[in-house]
């Protein structure tokens, strides 16, 4: 569920909010 959020997110324009976003989607990449 997190994830498919996570894509959605991305390939949205960065806003504001994606800044957190941001921040746990490098870390999930990194666990990747």
């Amino acid at each position: 569920m997190e994830y498919e959020e996570m894509q959605l997110s991305d390939a949205k324009q960065p806003q504001p909010e994606s800044e957190s976003f941001d921040s746990k989607r490098s870390r999930h990449v990194n666990a990747v």
